[in-house]
């Protein structure tokens, strides 16, 4: 898998967003320049791997929301599924099926399109 760079400072970018940081904060947090943190938000710097692991420290991400832009952790998928089974727990058979149909074609477009990304 390519890492695109964009991606990943985008994805940082809007982490620090998220938690009310400034680009001098996280800077400051994982030891660069406040221009370095605006380079790799950018797409224009290929941070290390040490400051790609300082900023998800900083930032508290794991590494597949940080380099994926999703977590890819089946546990993490239970609250999820648990919400969905509540969603559907009052549906009629007709509903079940309309959205079994559904499900299934935005599974396939969205494997189909993980997967063009890819390569």
């Amino acid at each position: 898998m390519e890492i695109k760079y964009y991606d990943l400072g985008k994805r940082i970018q809007t982490a620090r967003k998220e938690k009310g940081m400034t680009q001098e904060e996280l800077a400051e947090k994982v030891g660069v320049g406040n221009s370095h943190i605006s380079h790799v938000e950018t797409g224009k710097a290929v941070p290390s791997l040490a400051l790609i692991i300082n900023i998800m420290n900083a930032l508290e991400l794991t590494p597949d929301e940080l380099i994926c832009g999703y977590v890819n952790n089946p546990s993490a998928n239970v609250p999820l599924k648990k919400e969905i089974a509540g969603i559907l727990e009052d549906c009629s058979a007709r509903e079940l099926q309309f959205l079994s149909g559904c499900l299934m074609i935005l599974k396939t477009l969205l494997r189909s399109y993980d997967s063009a990304k890819e390569e």
